[in-house]
């Protein structure tokens, strides 16, 4: 392998997406491709890694890597999940990469972990945004949410909550101007995608009450 070429290990779960990754990064003449099934131990001289995301979260918290050797992780994924995001980014991963992206955003973003840099996808970075930017819901209107998540009408939340119809069409209208929403199923769907929203709902003392049982 010429000494200018960065070798790139590749390992994802998806065994065609590791094939496609390899191929794709492999027409480049910037660099030289390894694979779990070429070389099951990863190299020692390995640039950057590519993995999917439970792998790419396993390597960068690989306590057995020094931390000055330790070579940058990029997942690739199908989601952009704000609460996966930041956990990932948390644990040292150095780049998100969603599966749909473009094979020049795909070598543009191994490229710049080889030379030390970090790689958000637009679409990742808009839905951290989009998160971020957002207002917090309110206990109540997290418990109402929850509701609306599992399917319940107004009376029977108001039932289950012990508050008034017109208080919950109140919490209902709270819920989609906060999540800039325009119907009560779009909130759903808006929360769901956030991640931190869904976490802090499913968390609410209704819903554990609910759950609870006997």
């Amino acid at each position: 392998m010429p000494s200018d070429r960065s070798l790139i290990y590749v390992t994802h779960i998806d065994q065609v997406m590791a094939a496609g990754i390899s191929a794709i990064l492999g027409s480049s003449p910037n660099f030289a491709v390894g694979t779990i099934h070429s070389s099951p131990t990863i190299p020692a001289n390995v640039s950057a890694i590519v993995a999917d995301y439970l792998e790419g979260m396993r390597l960068a918290r690989d306590a057995s890597w020094p931390d000055a050797c330790r070579p940058p992780v990029l997942v690739i994924m199908n989601f952009a999940k704000e609460v996966q995001v930041r956990d990932a980014l948390d644990a040292g991963v150095h780049g998100y990469l969603l599966q749909d992206c473009f094979t020049d955003e795909l070598i543009d973003a191994v490229s710049q972990l080889t030379k030390g840099m970090r790689y958000v996808s637009a679409k990742v970075a808009m839905s951290i945004a989009a998160s971020v930017t957002g207002t917090s819901l309110t206990p109540r209107e997290s418990d109402v949410l929850q509701f609306l998540g599992n399917g319940y009408c107004n009376k029977v939340i108001a039932r289950e909550l012990d508050i008034g119809v017109g208080t919950v069409k109140s919490h209902i209208k709270g819920v989609m101007t906060r999540l800039n929403a325009k119907a009560r199923t779009e909130a759903v769907v808006i929360a769901s995608q956030r991640g931190p929203i869904a976490a802090n709902v499913d968390s609410c003392p209704a819903h554990r009450q609910l759950n609870s049982g006997p």
